[in-house]
């Protein structure tokens, strides 16, 4: 009952106007409450938009604490089942709570993967860093989304985005990046094109595939699919479905390079996924919507399908081969969003329906692939260091210094 209501609010132009702004007043009035509290340089604030310790704030977090574990590091979770994620070097403080704005208030620096909310106010020697969750984008975000979709304009109606005027810096993996944000939130300020922190490990080979695979009781000598499309604007994010028959793709993967494959099925944040023949008995599709952090999973896959997600343009950091599996395209165009940039100039492999998708496997070949994977690289023109975590820890321990009179040089 609730998500339906919370549906039925979302396609309401004025309760979505009168939602935001309510919101916007009480994180005022909650952020005005501890403004005149102290600064504290060895306090950082991390969130993300789903809460959990992942995506590209987890390793800036964990190489912070390795960095200086002093430094006190509160997290914003969003639902308490998860906080076993949390190790014990991480406060977690519930966001958008009184006590989560406390800390906002008091830390010498934010660090988000998201745009923070409306009404959130700054104070001098306060720093924030912004690692968007979407790099590689296919799809438009924000005001470039406002304007060519009615369902997301009405649903985000009353909504402000603050980077331009709160946020110090940008990091970003790729130079298309800069353009794609800026006209998306209005941001003119600064950017570090160095890498983003989730992909650290997709470059630098510090992850060890063989441990991850173990962990989740995979063999090593069988190959993975990642099946992770993205959420859907539309539906309130609730449920993905596709015409998708993973079965049949696994028959493919296995025809064509004569071993066997499991598939790792992931839905985006905040939705479940249906996908056709689901419910057959099967051990080589394992659901892993609840899995903390997909870097992992990108590291262990040996092909990924999506859909509209940015994840597609990380993926192919690894060369391997990545499809985007697009049966829905006229709805998603007209009911969520419109591309970022124009789908013919898009160098991904795309497959449309069924008998597409299987064709287009049982035509890869190394060649196509790795030549593919530069043409991804090539149009989001990625700079991707394997070292941005670092980057982003420097930044803030450099800011903690100049705040305790302790300017580096």
């Amino acid at each position: 009952m609730q998500r339906q209501i919370v549906s039925l609010v979302k396609k309401n132009k004025f309760f979505c106007f009168m939602g935001y702004k309510a919101k916007e007043l009480r994180i005022r009035i909650s952020m005005l409450l501890f403004s005149f509290k102290r600064v504290d340089p060895g306090k950082v604030v991390f969130a993300t938009f789903n809460g959990r310790f992942n995506d590209n704030c987890f390793p800036v977090a964990k190489k912070l604490h390795e960095t200086d574990n002093s430094i006190q590091i509160i997290w914003g979770y969003k639902d308490k089942k998860y906080i076993s994620d949390f190790p014990d070097y991480i406060k977690p403080v519930k966001y958008n709570s009184l006590a989560f704005f406390r800390e906002m208030c008091t830390a010498s620096s934010w660090v988000y993967n998201f745009t923070v909310p409306q009404g959130t106010i700054k104070r001098k020697n306060q720093f924030y860093i912004q690692l968007w969750h979407g790099d590689r984008a296919i799809k438009t975000i924000a005001n470039e989304a406002r304007k060519s979709n009615k369902h997301y304009s009405a649903s985000t109606s009353g909504r402000k985005i603050y980077e331009n005027e709160l946020c110090d810096l940008v990091y970003a993996g790729s130079k298309t990046f800069v353009d794609y944000w800026s006209r998306s939130t209005g941001y003119s300020g600064k950017f570090k094109i160095v890498g983003t922190p989730r992909c650290d490990c997709l470059v630098d080979n510090s992850a060890d595939p063989h441990a991850i695979k173990k962990s989740l009781n995979i063999r090593d000598d069988v190959s993975v699919l990642l099946y992770a499309p993205t959420f859907r604007d539309h539906c309130s994010r609730e449920k993905v479905t596709s015409d998708i028959d993973l079965h049949s793709v696994l028959e493919t993967l296995k025809a064509k390079y004569n071993k066997e494959w499991i598939c790792l099925k992931r839905s985006h944040s905040g939705s479940s996924l249906s996908t056709l023949n689901q419910d057959s008995p099967s051990d080589c599709i394992i659901d892993m919507s609840t899995y903390r952090d997909i870097c992992d999973l990108l590291i262990i896959s040996d092909m990924l399908i999506t859909d509209y997600s940015s994840t597609a343009g990380d993926f192919a950091l690894t060369n391997k081969p990545v499809i985007l599996y697009q049966d829905d395209i006229d709805e998603y165009l007209d009911k969520d969003r419109s591309f970022a940039w124009d789908p013919e100039s898009l160098p991904f492999f795309v497959a449309y329906n069924m008998n597409e998708l299987k064709e287009l496997i049982m035509g890869l070949t190394d060649e196509k692939i790795i030549d593919n994977s530069r043409k991804i690289q090539d149009f989001y023109q990625m700079i991707e260091t394997g070292k941005a975590a670092q980057d982003v820890v420097d930044e803030i321990i450099r800011h903690q210094k100049s705040i305790t009179g302790k300017v580096c040089s």
